[in-house]
């Protein structure tokens, strides 16, 4: 007699079925624990979330504007175009998208930064343009700051001494201009003659000579000429060492004295030829 015989034996089909079945229950048994795994995961969050409301919710925006003038904008409305609000979570709160809807909203704006400060505060630093310059360019008159952004624009140069900062802004002649357009940078020809230009016009607005210069001609950048309390013409030849220049001539018109009549050339950083009297 047959070692098997009497006894059943599963087919190849059989066992195709009772494999076929073990492998539904195994995939069962995974997608419940990967239900539960997620409904966990989900419950986790929400708890988190509700937390990070509870205790790290915004409840204050803070806004520090610095302005030389009267401002532009006031604080509700920097808090409206900033996008961060009261409630919003102080963790999703994006400090580089709150800078850029300042500056693409509010034109004025020179530099901002946000500052987020736990548990519920967003600090807002602005500083707006100050109108420094301007210039004529295709018969009208620009007003720019010192980052060669323009703030406004006049028909004429007796329209533009209405306006109430125009004792504060010096007259510039620049080189190479290709495009004005107000609240935006002034365009040049190229970068180089953009970045000089610039570089020029801070020192200068920095320089604590800058009140009594009234005016700035840089028509040529390798000849760029000043003109000190409308008596002394100072030629400095090109932008190299400008800052220094500047800072030499400080001390010769402290010396000679600022009411004096004549001329500085100043070609050498550390040689001048000074003709006042």
């Amino acid at each position: 007699m047959e070692p098997n015989e009497g006894k059943y034996v599963p087919t190849q089909k059989d066992r195709a079925k009772i494999f076929s079945a073990k492998n539904r229950r195994n995939t069962i048994r995974l997608a419940v624990r990967i239900s539960y795994f997620v409904i966990v995961l989900i419950v986790l969050l929400l708890m988190l979330f509700l937390l990070a409301k509870l205790f790290f919710s915004v409840d204050n925006v803070i806004v520090n504007m610095t302005v030389y003038k009267d401002p532009n904008y006031d604080v509700n409305t920097v808090k409206e175009v900033s996008g961060v609000s009261e409630g919003d979570i102080l963790f999703f709160a994006d400090k580089e998208k709150i800078e850029e809807n300042i500056k693409n909203n509010l034109p004025f704006v020179d530099t901002v930064s946000v500052k987020k400060e736990f548990p519920n505060t967003v600090t807002i630093n602005i500083v707006e343009e100050k109108e420094s310059f301007y210039f004529k360019y295709a018969d009208r008159y620009f007003v720019i700051s010192t980052g060669l952004k323009v703030l406004a624009f006049f028909d004429s140069e007796n329209d533009l001494k209405s306006a109430d900062y125009y004792n504060d802004i010096m007259r510039v002649e620049l080189d190479e201009v290709k495009q004005v357009e107000v609240m935006k940078t002034v365009e040049f020809f190229d970068d180089q003659s953009h970045r000089r230009s610039e570089k020029v016009l801070e020192t200068v607005d920095a320089s604590p000579i800058r009140d009594k210069i009234t005016r700035l001609d840089m028509s040529e950048l390798y000849d760029i000429k000043i003109v000190f309390n409308s008596k002394i013409d100072v030629f400095f030849g090109s932008h190299i060492d400008f800052e220094k220049k500047l800072v030499n001539v400080q001390k010769i018109i402290e010396l000679e004295g600022e009411n004096k009549k004549g001329y500085i050339y100043i070609y050498n950083a550390d040689e001048a030829h000074v003709s006042l009297s």
